[in-house]
Order: C-alpha cells, then sequence, then structure tokens
C-alpha cells in the first residue's frame, strides 16, 4: 500500500510505503543538502528552549526580590533603623520564600517565617546569636504603619535628640514641640541647656535621631534638620516623620532550668481525642522578655503552632518561632509570647470549665 506525501519545501512529491515511511521517521528525514534531523535532536532543542524559560524566570524572580529588598530598606531607613539592623533584614529577605517578600516589612507572620528559615539555614552553635539579632529587629520593624498615617504631635510634647559624629562621644538635648507644620516640627531647647558641642553638631542639613516617650515606651525616628534659629534659647525646624519605631534594645538571656506542662492545642481537637487535651512533659532551659526556650523529648512545635504553658514561671499561650536544636523528633524550641493572650486557668468561663471537668455520677 502506497501514499502519495508533498513534502513543502524541500523536493518534489513522493510515494512511499508504509514500511518506508516507519524507516524514514526511525533514521531521520534528509533534506535537501544532506540536514538530518532526528528525535534526539529535537528533545535536545526542546530541553534548550525550557531552560532558557527557566532561566529567564529565575533571573526576573532575582530581580524582583532586589528591587523589593532595596524598597524595603529604604523604607526601613527612613524609620530610623540602623545599618547592621538593615543588613540583618537583607539576610532574612534573601532567604524568605519568593511570593513573601513583597509583604516582609508588613506583615509580622510573614517577616517571623523569614526569621525561622534564617535561623534553620545557620550553624547550632551561632543560632541563638542570631535569634536574638531577629528578635530585637522584629521590635522596630513598623509592621502596623500605613502609608500617609504620620505620628501625632501636639505642641508641648517632649522629644530628645540623639546623634553620634564620627570619632565623638553621642550627643544628646531636650527639646519641646512649639508648633506642628504639615510637613515638620518646630523644637525649641530650653535656655542654657545647649552646651558647644551639641550647638555646633545641630547645623541645618544634620540627620538626628528623634526619641519621644508614647504610653510609657520610647520610640524613635530618624529626621533632619532644616533651620536653625538661635535668641534666648536655640530652636530647629525638622522633618516630620514618617513613621516611628521602637528604640533599639538588646536582647538578654536569662538562664531557666523548670519542667513545665504543655498543651499542643492546635495539633489535637477535641473531635478527635474526647474532652481532655492531651499534655507534653518539656524543660525551659531559658527565657528573654520575648518568650521562652524550651526543650521536648518526643515532640515539638512546628513553626506559629500555638501551645499553652499550663505551669512554670511565666505560664500562658506561646506560638512555635524557631527550631535552635533538634534531637530526634523534639528538640529546642523558642516560642514567643502570643500578646493579649495570656489566659488564667481561673479565668475561664464557667461553661468551659466544666466542659473539661469529670462528669459527677
Amino acid at each position: 500500500m502506497a501514499a502519495a506525501i508533498h513534502v513543502f519545501g524541500f523536493g518534489e512529491e513522493a510515494s512511499l510505503s508504509v514500511a518506508e515511511r516507519i524507516e524514514a521517521a526511525s533514521r531521520g528525514i534528509e533534506r535537501g543538502g544532506g540536514l538530518r534531523v532526528s528525535l534526539s535532536d529535537i528533545a535536545l532543542v526542546l530541553a534548550c528552549a525550557l531552560f532558557l524559560v527557566w532561566a529567564a524566570l529565575c533571573i526576573g524572580r532575582r530581580l524582583r526580590r532586589t528591587r523589593w529588598i532595596a524598597h524595603h530598606a529604604s523604607r526601613l531607613i527612613a524609620a530610623g533603623l540602623q545599618s547592621e539592623e538593615v543588613q540583618v533584614f537583607r539576610r532574612i529577605a534573601q532567604v524568605v520564600r519568593s511570593g513573601a517578600v513583597p509583604l516582609l516589612s508588613r506583615q509580622r507572620s510573614v517577616f517571623d517565617e523569614g526569621c525561622a528559615a534564617l535561623i534553620a539555614r545557620q550553624r547550632v552553635a551561632e543560632r541563638r546569636h542570631v535569634l536574638s539579632e531577629a528578635l530585637s529587629l522584629r521590635r522596630r520593624v513598623p509592621f502596623e504603619s500605613r502609608p500617609n498615617q504620620a505620628p501625632a504631635f501636639v505642641p508641648g510634647d517632649a522629644v530628645e535628640l540623639w546623634l553620634v559624629l564620627a570619632g565623638a562621644a553621642p550627643l544628646s538635648g531636650r527639646a519641646f514641640v512649639v508648633a506642628v507644620l504639615p510637613n515638620g516640627l518646630q523644637l525649641a531647647f530650653e535656655p542654657g541647656t545647649v552646651d558647644g558641642a551639641l550647638d555646633a553638631a545641630l547645623q541645618v542639613g544634620q540627620a538626628v535621631k528623634l526619641v519621644v516617650s508614647r504610653d510609657r515606651r520610647l520610640t524613635e525616628a530618624r529626621v533632619r534638620i532644616r533651620g536653625r534659629a538661635t535668641g534666648q534659647s536655640l530652636q530647629l525646624l525638622v522633618d516630620r516623620p514618617d513613621a516611628e519605631v521602637a528604640a533599639r534594645v538588646r536582647i538578654a538571656w536569662t538562664g531557666v532550668d523548670e519542667t513545665v506542662r504543655v498543651e499542643l492545642v492546635e495539633r489535637f481537637s477535641d473531635k478527635v481525642i474526647g474532652e481532655a487535651i492531651p499534655q507534653v512533659e518539656a524543660r525551659v532551659v531559658g527565657s528573654c522578655s520575648d518568650g521562652l526556650l524550651i526543650q521536648f523529648e518526643s515532640t515539638r512545635p512546628r513553626h506559629s503552632e500555638a501551645i499553652h504553658v499550663l505551669d512554670g514561671a511565666r505560664p500562658g499561650f506561646y506560638r512555635g518561632f524557631a527550631t535552635l536544636e533538634t534531637h530526634g523528633r523534639g528538640g529546642t524550641v523558642f516560642v514567643i509570647q502570643r500578646s493579649g493572650e495570656r489566659v488564667d486557668a481561673s479565668a475561664k468561663p464557667a461553661k468551659e470549665r466544666r466542659r473539661h471537668e469529670p462528669v459527677q455520677a
């Protein structure tokens, strides 16, 4: 049985049998001056095309990540963070998943995910130090701030101006807000409180740190001096800060050695196990102002998993933040305090307490 095949652009009409066509497909089709296209050649071309597409996507993701990191860094610098803190933020941004980079300085949960990924990539001996840096930075990143939402100032607010010049000791002075302008603040120092060194350093164009006490907590912002006037007292016109961050602190660890009972409240459901939530014993080996360092023997909480510490010096609700060391299914985990969720067992509603009490016969 023969069939007529016309190969456009490569010759005249040819009559080939089915067997001849199968043989031609197996060894390749000869074209014109002996050009042979085999199945392996087609596969190689497709592989090269797929590789080029993959490389273009990788380059695009890297460029997108770089642009977002630069955007976040400029926002943090404008908020008053120091260069070493911005460097820690860049390290976190390099290891977080690609889709979460735009939200890294906006959502606290995304930032926590990046911190856990960065700590997991460190050596065990360095993880606590990196954890301390991440917790200190976490306090200062302005997650809740929104665009065009500047901090509120009123005349009479007391502020402090700090600046550090190269090779000199830090200089500071206390001033008061005398006028609030749309884009600036007019500050006045009390007469006789500005020494010669501070007076010489507070010049137009100098960047200074503005420290404000709000609700018994210190916040700060980086501003630039735009105007200066001298008379009975020194007066300055500075930028009105777009955002404030918490004052920089150093995380202090306290050695602890106590056994506590822990409920993994999100891992076990009442519908499956009945009325009682299983408890595991764990050992608290360290603590700081943000949470606890707990050593688990048989099981450990996952990242962002809620747990309930029932006893010990600091009972309450926590969630997994980062794993510092693993031992089989257990390990040493830092759990961070869940703000506003520390609940005493005696403060539970009566209906909730009765649900976990044994039934009286």
